[in-house]
């Protein structure tokens, strides 16, 4: 007899439509993934895909490359003050998208514990692909 491990994965909940719009766009073979940065002159992280997905609709701007090789996001906020973003997501995309945080995460709980894990250590630190983050984010929120 088999038995299997019980765990509970605990997520916000996402906006669907974005989403489906964020799945589609990290699953696009043209899309090109970075580290560190949110976008970059040689692609984006899978944040920053989201994004860019909220610039098309006017919900941040991008900005020219700073430093030679990084964009930056901005945004006004609710205090009235533009803001910048390069590693995390502005505070407007994260509304948008329906996650209480600038650094989305899930938690894995397991008997007495639980680990807490980033969609950008997942695309940073240990090198998922973006079709790998598809699925989790499929699976996850």
């Amino acid at each position: 007899m088999t038995v299997q491990p019980t765990y509970e994965i605990d997520a916000p909940v996402m906006n669907k439509e974005v989403k489906a719009l964020w799945l589609e766009a990290l699953r696009n073979p043209e899309a090109k993934q970075t580290k560190r940065y949110l976008k970059t002159e040689y692609g984006n992280c899978c944040l920053g895909i989201a994004c860019d997905l909220a610039t098309e609709r006017g919900i941040v701007s991008v900005s020219e490359k700073v430093a030679g090789f990084l964009f930056f996001y901005s945004y006004v906020d609710s205090d009235g003050v533009r803001h910048t973003a390069d590693a995390i997501l502005p505070n407007s995309v994260s509304q948008w998208m329906g996650m209480p945080s600038n650094s989305p995460y899930f938690t894995i709980m397991w008997k007495d514990s639980h680990k807490d894990v980033y969609l950008t250590s997942l695309n940073d630190k240990d090198g998922m692909t973006f079709e790998q983050i598809a699925q989790v984010i499929e699976y996850v929120f």
